[in-house]
């Protein structure tokens, strides 16, 4: 198998676009984290200070699993009431298992203490649900204190069903089962990846590996030990990251590859038959438009998840975004008119990836387009890139039909109805031959103008969208060649010619 050298940078240019959206999630959690550590600002009293600093989050564990998150009531540390409950849910399953043999008669229950819900095991306390827990939960502590018990016995119930010695062949059996549609997913993945040509699957690859892996290890206990320790210990925001990043990479990716299938592209070189269908065009268009905001939306939601799964407060975050997004709306109203525009474009239908363009002075094709800026690609090859609050007034040239407009000038001492006759041969001779380049037939519209030096003539041709340089450049050669054996002068309004022999 032979490689192109022009080829081979795409590879870690992929790679790299796919690292930095994956790690994107992790950035922002970082950033905008909830604290995990928070400074004490005040203290009761000299006697009794507060810690330096308090975890203001911990989760509760019980059989390598997390059962729920608490949070520090000011002056105990969420990670000393985690671990202390911990403890207590542990003894309570010793004593079970000591003196019943795994069956557990005494169920997690509700009572209440100096008016704070109280988690009660065993007729031992567990764990007190207190203001802050219900503030980080976002329900009443009483309603919060009922689901947390639920949590314990369902959590307890699991570990008798796994302590059983047939869950261990069930579970294998799961696990076999799993790898194997898995495995059959990623290879009619592959398969059809193939056969469609679609580049840059690997996001959905990745997605299906991790999926297998993740649902296989929290089948066996010992193993989900260490998938409790990613996803609990130091490197919880990278879990976190690859968790949400690459899901929503797979995500985007389908999106792109469905809006391929139902908006397939246009291919680079397209007969003028299927060139004049303004529906293509701005298929094309439309579909490139979703695509970059279905990702972006896609991606939206991934950050916000992995945020919120991280523990950001995001009603207070949403809060000072509001205010935030009043003072960034002053500063880029640009931007906001860029997309504005874009969307008017598009409902207008002015101009679409593909059509020819004139801009100022700007001429090109239009290979990019989106609701923030346009991209031609004029005939020096320059990708020339403008933003979209400035093609308000835009020349299409490629819309549905295009003209070649052609003049020559001829010499007062020449006989110009024979003009006309050589001018109306030569274009009719050219139509014959190309006529998936001619709408209609041409139209010889005579004498447009009396010079000083010459006598200007004029044609017009309908030609398909782009077709127009290509037909003019020919009917020049054929023009001068006919005018040269019909012995007729050509002269413009510079310079007189020289009259042939």
């Amino acid at each position: 198998m032979n490689f192109s050298i022009t080829t081979w940078p795409q590879i870690p240019r992929n790679v790299i676009v796919f690292t930095v959206r994956l790690l994107a999630p992790l950035i922002f959690c970082i950033l905008f984290q909830k604290g995990s550590v928070v400074s004490a600002q005040t203290s009761t009293s000299p006697s009794s200070p507060l810690p330096v600093s308090l975890n203001q989050s911990a989760f509760v564990e019980f059989n390598n699993r997390i059962l729920f998150t608490v949070y520090t009531n000011g002056t105990e540390d969420a990670q000393d009431r985690a671990d202390l409950a911990d403890l207590r849910l542990d003894q309570a399953w010793s004593k079970n298992i000591r003196n019943r043999g795994g069956d557990v008669d005494d169920t997690a229950s509700v009572s209440e203490r100096y008016n704070t819900p109280l988690i009660m095991m065993d007729g031992n306390p567990v764990i007190y649900v207190t203001a802050a827990d219900a503030n980080g939960a976002g329900v009443d502590n009483s309603q919060l204190a009922q689901t947390w018990a639920d949590k314990i016995n369902a959590g307890f119930a699991q570990k008798i069903k796994e302590c059983q010695p047939e869950y261990l062949r069930w579970a294998i059996k799961q696990a076999v089962i799993i790898v194997g549609l898995g495995a059959s997913v990623f290879i009619i993945i592959f398969y059809a990846g193939f056969r469609l040509k679609a580049k840059r699957l690997y996001p959905l690859y990745t997605a299906i590996v991790l999926f297998v892996a993740l649902r296989v290890v929290s089948l066996f206990p010992a193993a989900r030990s260490v998938l409790l320790d990613f996803s609990t210990g130091p490197l919880r925001p990278l879990f976190i990251a690859v968790v949400v990043a690459v899901p929503a990479a797979a995500l985007a990716r389908l999106w792109a590859l469905s809006l391929h299938a139902f908006f397939p592209p246009l291919p680079e070189h397209i007969s003028s038959q299927d060139l004049i269908r303004r529906t293509n065009l701005r298929r094309r268009t439309l579909a490139g438009v979703a695509e970059v905001t279905g990702a972006s939306f896609i991606w939206f939601l991934a950050l916000v998840s992995g945020m919120s799964w991280y523990g950001v407060n995001l009603t207070s975050l949403l809060t000072s975004a509001g205010l935030l997004g009043v003072a960034l709306g002053l500063v880029a109203q640009d931007s906001i008119k860029d997309t504005l525009s874009g969307i008017y474009i598009l409902a207008d239908d002015r101009y679409g990836m593909g059509d020819i363009i004139h801009v100022g002075e700007y001429e090109g094709r239009v290979e990019r387009f989106n609701l923030r800026m346009t991209q031609i690609r004029d005939s020096s090859g320059r990708l020339i890139t403008l933003s979209n609050r400035s093609t308000t007034e835009v020349a299409n040239l490629t819309a549905r039909w295009a003209q070649v407009d052609f003049r020559i000038g001829v010499s007062y001492f020449d006989d110009v109805d024979h003009a006309l006759e050589v001018l109306k041969s030569t274009v009719t001779a050219l139509a014959a031959e190309w006529p998936e380049r001619f709408l209609e037939e041409p139209d010889i519209l005579g004498i447009e103008s009396f010079n000083d030096l010459n006598i200007t003539l004029r044609l017009t041709a309908k030609t398909p969208p782009g077709d127009q340089s290509v037909v003019a450049h020919e009917l020049r050669r054929r023009v001068k060649v006919a005018f040269d054996r019909g012995k007729i002068a050509i002269i413009n309004d510079q310079f007189k010619a020289a009259k042939p022999d």
